[in-house]
């Protein structure tokens, strides 16, 4: 699941940014400040999804590089995803959030269109969860319950140059998976 993120996080770096060494230096910052969430807790299904959230909507974004149909196309991924994240982990809230962020985005009016609809699918989704409605109500519930779960050992993750080590060669595993490698010199 780690590897999935930081590939995503790479493929969103190199939209930008081309050179590989940059994109490595920041997914190890992103890595040292998520880490204690990567250790196989359900927090890790919510990183993902966000992640993956967050490469669709930027692709629908931006104005060069896929096409309008294949743009189209990932969109509507969204809505089965987060009916899956919502019966996984109850982060499942910001993915309407970001879609709401998203929608100012839209250049056409049919593009807005489109991602209203995404939105409305999304929150039909997660209506359809054996909870229904009350879904809505858990991020609610969970805020409420944190300082009680304060003192939970566990959620505590590995050590900052553990961290580092393991985001380089994740970080490094990634770069050579690019499908856009870079010639040495311009490293």
């Amino acid at each position: 699941m780690a590897g999935f993120i930081f590939y995503l996080l790479y493929k969103l770096l190199e939209r930008d940014n081309v050179n590989m060494l940059v994109n490595l230096a920041v997914l190890c910052l992103g890595l040292v400040t998520t880490t204690a969430y990567l250790s196989g807790r359900p927090v890790m299904f919510t990183v993902a999804f966000f992640t993956l959230e967050v490469f669709i909507l930027s692709g629908w974004a931006e104005e060069s590089g896929q096409s309008v149909q294949s743009r189209r196309g990932l969109i509507w991924l969204i809505p089965p995803m987060v009916a899956l994240w919502a019966n996984l982990h109850p982060g499942f809230a910001v993915a309407p959030l970001l879609i709401l962020l998203f929608l100012s985005m839209g250049r056409t009016t049919r593009d807005r269109w489109t991602l209203a609809a995404c939105l409305a699918a999304s929150m039909v989704a997660i209506i359809i969860n054996p909870y229904g409605w009350r879904l809505y109500l858990m991020p609610l519930e969970t805020a409420r319950a944190l300082p009680m779960l304060r003192g939970l050992t566990e959620w505590a993750g590995a050590s900052g140059w553990e961290a580092v080590v393991w985001g380089g060669l994740v970080a490094l595993v990634t770069c050579g998976l690019s499908l856009r490698r870079q010639p040495l010199p311009v490293v």
